[in-house]
């Protein structure tokens, strides 16, 4: 008796729901999370040969801002609070970035700007 494994193929493209990052040979490839109505609806509209819809970046809960830098490019930001004149609250970072890298590149600004070397004294990881 063989037994073969079943396959599927999903309705719905999950890689633009659950993004992907990787690298092969040659090539590299970043795509992210998109929300799941998103491509829905453009399923639809592939179905009824209507015009399909751009769609944007998502993540749910993020409350950063996605800004569009051009076809298939965003630049995502991170969301601070200015609890007073000196000191700055960063309560999300952007997107995949973690809390180590940003802190390099705070640090780098640092080094290469007298000014934000004045302005950044210390620095909290929560």
């Amino acid at each position: 008796m063989q037994i073969e494994p079943e396959w599927y193929i999903p309705i719905l493209p999950m890689v633009l729901v659950n993004g992907s990052s990787g690298i092969g040979t040659g090539w590299s490839s970043d795509i992210p999370n998109y929300n799941p109505m998103d491509p829905v609806e453009n399923l639809r509209h592939k179905l009824n040969d209507e015009p399909l819809e751009p769609i944007h970046p998502w993540f749910r809960g993020f409350k950063g801002e996605f800004n569009i830098k051009g076809p298939g490019k965003y630049r995502v930001l991170r969301v601070w609070d200015q609890l007073d004149p000196d000191t700055l609250d960063v309560t999300e970072l952007p997107i995949r970035v973690q809390n180590l890298a940003h802190k390099k590149q705070v640090e780098a600004w640092i080094t290469t700007n007298d000014k934000a070397l004045a302005l950044v004294k210390k620095w909290f990881i929560n």
